[in-house]
């Protein structure tokens, strides 16, 4: 049986009350490519890079951000 952290390419957050995203959240979805976090209340971006790390698409438009 496949992990779900080792398939999955795109999470699509978009119009939510997400105030903050965890880096442990980032870690479990090796294959994340692109991640869409549209109108929320995200006012910080951990750093989502580093040894491992496939994001290659971040999409926060319309949110708290200073």
């Amino acid at each position: 049986m496949t992990d779900i952290g080792d398939t999955v390419t795109l999470v699509d957050l978009s119009v939510g009350l997400i105030s903050s995203i965890q880096p442990e959240f980032l870690n479990v979805l090796s294959k994340l490519e692109t991640l869409t976090l549209f109108n929320n209340a995200i006012m910080h971006i951990p750093d989502v890079g580093g040894p491992g790390q496939t994001l290659q698409t971040l999409r926060i438009s319309f949110n708290a951000l200073p």
